[in-house]
């Protein structure tokens, strides 16, 4: 209730004047109330001896006034006459205005008494020894009878303060010194043993001398507000503390793991973020100007946008690597892989992820393909090298075989002494040994370039195998082997290079006679399998260890070991039987066992078979 609510004439009759239409404003001793009112009544009182005064002249002139006596009669009664109905207006018009004025306030009370009634605030008055004189009917959690109980008690009488006694004592000291206070908050236990949370404010006021009198103030339940922040507080807290076991659990985790918006703003980061710009994670976050996109480099930004927006508009996790700029100035490579997270209405809301430093793989990687990059152009190199020394070693090759069969042939004459046809069978047998060797090589070099060129044709792959077992029986008979070949009957034709299908043959047959001991065995195998036609040589010989396979069919590799010293060999048989038979699209296996023996499976495609008719 405020004194806007009153009507003018009660706010007049009570001492109150109105500014500009807006609240009355008390005037402190209603002094201009009281000048109003008295120069009323000068007034009144005024007409009331003008018109006594004109009775007394209508009387002289009836009747002339003889003598004092009758004169101060006349005169008197004249005012008297006067006056009467003057007194009887005053009289009439401050009972008229004292009803108003009764009938305003009444009005007013009224409604301050509605208002609090209806407020959820309450009232309350203390005198001057600081105990209870009023209290509003309207205290949240205590009844009427519980509310009249409190009348002439304490603060400490009435109310449990047991909680938070630091406050009640300096509230208590505000209180002695007659200070006001205000939106003091306390914790109260009612008689049903309900907790409920109060705010109080108060000011003291004195009597018209300054003598302290008492409080007067409000009070307030803010029971719902308190649990509401107390509840504020806890939820803060537990995030807090979950945040701080997350970032716990994952200060050891490689890469930096992080929370954001669709747009990058960054929610939560772990700190292993310095590691990997520079910046700490706490220069991130919704209220930093710092954001996880302003890490990547210009260059790469437009790329990384492009993989998440797809990612997340096809719902797949996302996975992108990229430079970001690090606080020293460098240049640094990272792995960020994740996934958008979606609420109930679909769409995304945060990104959740992880960063990975993985400048070192790629410095690795550039090295590597540095690397390979140069071997590569050794290899061509060589290949070059190769091949031009096997042309020029082929041509004097050439001349020395040709001229020492020519001489043995005594074409011109005979030769004089049986020795010399053993030197010329000797140096016929290691130029075409040496020749065969230079093949080798200058095929190796144009199967590693890709530039080996087959003569394919319809080939009898029946007879290719027994002509290179023919022509290797000699061979194993001098190295007490025994030779096998185990052809099916009926073998298509097969579409091929025949000279290089055979190179492979021989090269496998001349390894497993070279590497089997006395007494062993060496078989070749051909027939038809589900995948085409199957070419196997398998002996009985000493083995490779499965370790050492990779070097056995490496370029000119070689496995050590005491029996293999025993036996010459550039370590070309293996490797060029396995490109020539992959220059074909044939599939080459080795198996092989130390002490067993090995086996060594060619299997030509079924696109290679042509029918009897072809």
């Amino acid at each position: 209730m405020t004194y806007k609510d009153m009507s003018d004439s009660a706010a007049t009759s009570l001492g109150f004047e109105r500014n500009a239409g807006d609240a009355p404003v008390a005037n402190g001793r209603l002094l201009r109330r009281v000048w109003s009112e008295r120069n009323w009544a000068v007034a009144v009182l005024f007409a009331g001896l003008l018109i006594g005064s004109w009775v007394m002249v209508i009387a002289n002139e009836v009747n002339p006034i003889v003598g004092s006596t009758n004169w101060f009669r006349i005169v008197t009664s004249a005012i008297l006459t006067g006056l009467l109905p003057v007194i009887a207006l005053l009289v009439l018009h401050f009972a008229w205005r004292h009803r108003n004025a009764s009938a305003a306030l009444a009005l007013a009370e009224s409604r301050m008494r509605d208002m609090v009634e209806a407020s959820s605030d309450w009232l309350w008055e203390m005198g001057p020894d600081l105990r209870f004189t009023s209290v509003s009917n309207r205290v949240p959690g205590l009844n009427k009878i519980e509310i009249a109980r409190l009348i002439g008690k304490t603060w400490s009488e009435a109310v449990n303060i047991e909680f938070e006694g630091a406050a009640w004592s300096r509230h208590a000291e505000a209180l002695a010194q007659h200070r006001p206070f205000r939106d003091f908050v306390y914790l109260d236990k009612t008689p049903s043993g309900e907790l409920r949370w109060r705010k109080v404010s108060g000011r003291p006021f004195v009597d018209p001398r300054g003598h302290f009198q008492g409080y007067r103030g409000t009070g307030t339940d803010v029971t719902e507000q308190m649990q509401a922040e107390i509840k504020l507080r806890k939820a803060l807290k537990d995030k807090q503390e979950s945040e701080d076991k997350f970032r716990s659990l994952v200060a050891d985790f490689p890469g930096a793991v992080y929370r954001c918006a669709p747009d990058w703003a960054v929610q939560f980061i772990s700190d292993a973020i310095e590691g990997l710009c520079g910046h700490p994670a706490s220069d991130f976050g919704l209220s930093r100007s710092r954001g996880l996109f302003g890490l990547i480099h210009a260059d790469d930004r437009a790329m990384v946008e492009d993989v998440v927006m797809v990612a997340v508009a096809q719902r797949q996790p996302f996975a992108a690597e990229y430079r970001i700029l690090h606080k020293d100035g460098s240049i640094r490579w990272v792995h960020n892989k994740g996934r958008a997270v979606f609420g109930d209405d679909g769409k995304a809301h945060h990104l959740d992820g992880a960063i990975f430093d993985i400048t070192d793989r790629k410095q690795a990687e550039v090295a590597l393909i540095r690397a390979k990059t140069a071997a590569e152009s050794a290899s061509r190199a060589k290949s070059a090298f190769l091949a031009l020394m096997s042309h020029e070693f082929r041509t004097p090759l050439n001349a020395i075989i040709g001229f020492s069969d020519l001489v043995r042939s005594e074409v011109y004459g005979p030769i004089g002494s049986d020795l010399y046809r053993e030197y010329l069978q000797d140096i016929t047998m290691s130029g075409n040994h040496l020749l065969a060797l230079i093949n080798d090589i200058l095929d190796l070099s144009k199967a590693e370039a890709g530039k080996i060129s087959l003569s394919e044709a319809p080939t009898a792959i029946a007879d290719v195998a027994r002509e290179s077992a023919t022509m290797l029986r000699q061979q194993a008979g001098a190295a007490s082997v025994a030779l096998e070949c185990n052809i099916a009957a009926d073998l298509p034709p097969l579409m091929c290079d025949e000279r290089l299908v055979k190179q492979i043959l021989l090269n496998l047959l001349s390894n497993a006679i070279k590497f089997t001991p006395e007494g062993g065995r060496v078989v070749l195998d051909a027939n038809l399998s589900g995948e085409g036609l199957r070419v196997v040589v398998r002996d009985t010989g000493i083995g490779i260890a499965v370790a050492d396979l990779p070097k056995a069919l490496a370029d000119f590799g070689r496995v050590d070991g005491e029996f293999d010293v025993k036996r010459p060999g550039t370590g070309l048989g293996l490797p060029l039987a396995k490109h020539l038979a992959e220059a074909h699209g044939a599939r080459f296996a080795i198996d092989s066992e130390v002490g067993v023996g090995t086996t060594v499976t060619i299997v030509f495609p079924r696109t290679r078979l042509l029918s009897r008719a072809a």
